[in-house]
């Protein structure tokens, strides 16, 4: 499990690589990443005999100004359950917000309930339009903001393809119910660096609930979008790029002096000062 870390100005804020061990869950979460070349990666965790291949759950982490991908893979093969879910993260400013290579066919890797923003490319892929099919890699229930292109493939080095969002849902992404939409979340403060969701967001309830974050023992309720879900989620070290919500109730203030009774008033001191003498 990799949590609750801070990192900034680096090549790329997380990448896991070549683990050919026993087959197990890796978990990503709570991680606040800025002023980075990439975001989060994750590279050849090949399948063998030995070795099936590895669940990766990315959740609830904040990516702020990433210069190239917000979430890479290559050559991550899943088979059954085993597979990458990257699942209600919010990402601000980047190149590209998901790109993959060699995909294994009928992967069924899970992008969902996230939240995209300044982000002009939604998926990248340089193999063929065959790497989008929903058995392979399935979009949904998430919302963009500022995307010029949902998506583009390259079948060779003479070009590349590029996709509509009406086109990318024409392929079956993106358009389960509820539909992703190219839409303004509405951050309490974005200027400010807080990204949770106002009370009037469209991101709020727009997504369903994979991974059952709010606790409630269902993986089919409806749930907010981005890595806010309660509000009050620690991201980072303290907090990440959003400061903590106000207390629900104002902390009291200091008893006054009239206030004073028996059973509040400060300590009385049991020691003595010491005695000065003078000669």
């Amino acid at each position: 499990m990799i949590e609750h870390n801070e990192i900034a100005n680096s090549d790329g804020v997380i990448f896991i690589k070549r683990n050919y061990n026993t087959p197990s869950r890796w978990i990503i979460r709570y991680n606040y990443g800025r002023d980075s070349g990439g975001g989060i990666r994750v590279d050849q965790l090949v399948r063998t005999t030995a070795n099936p291949a590895h669940t990766v759950d990315i959740y609830q982490n904040l990516l702020v100004n990433i210069r190239v991908k917000a979430f890479a893979t290559n050559h991550y093969e899943g088979a059954e359950t085993f597979y990458l879910r990257i699942v209600n993260n919010t990402v601000k400013n980047c190149d590209v917000a998901f790109e993959g290579k060699q995909l294994t066919a009928n992967a069924g890797h899970i992008f969902q309930n996230n939240l995209f923003v300044g982000c002009p490319l939604g998926f990248r892929s340089y193999d063929g339009p065959e790497v989008w099919t929903v058995s392979t890699f399935r979009a949904r229930h998430n919302m963009y903001r500022d995307m010029n292109s949902a998506a583009t493939f390259q079948f060779d080095t003479s070009g590349q393809t590029n996709l509509s969002f009406g086109a990318w849902q024409g392929l079956g992404q993106d358009s389960a119910s509820p539909a992703s939409r190219v839409a303004d979340p509405l951050f309490v403060n974005e200027a400010g660096g807080n990204y949770r969701l106002q009370a009037g967001s469209p991101a709020r309830n727009a997504g369903a609930d994979l991974l059952d974050l709010n606790g409630n023992g269902s993986a089919t309720d409806l749930i907010h979008l981005g890595a806010y879900i309660t509000g009050n989620e620690v991201i980072g070290r303290d907090g990440g790029g959003s400061p903590p919500p106000a207390p629900e109730s104002p902390v009291p203030s200091p008893p006054t002096r009239e206030s004073f009774s028996r059973t509040n008033r400060p300590p009385i001191l049991t020691t003595r000062p010491a005695k000065v003498f003078w000669s």
